[in-house]
């Protein structure tokens, strides 16, 4: 499953399993381009993902991080 996951969210953001494997374990950070993609298919700003921001939008509850949405 976890394999399957990695491979989807990988083809969606077309970045490769390994970059989202590395993201996952906090061994590399996004460049500014596959951020911006990571936060288009999430529907969260960048500051909301850094952790800059507290509150996303309405009807968003949980404060979420890189680590989190990977």
């Amino acid at each position: 499953l976890e394999f399957r996951r990695v491979l989807f969210r990988s083809a969606k953001l077309g970045i490769s399993r390994a970059a989202v494997s590395f993201y996952e374990l906090d061994k590399r950070e996004p460049d500014i381009e596959t951020l911006c993609s990571i936060c288009k298919y999430f529907d969260v700003s960048a500051d909301y993902l850094l952790g800059l921001k507290e509150d996303q939008a309405e009807g968003k509850e949980k404060h979420m991080t890189l680590r989190d949405l990977v």
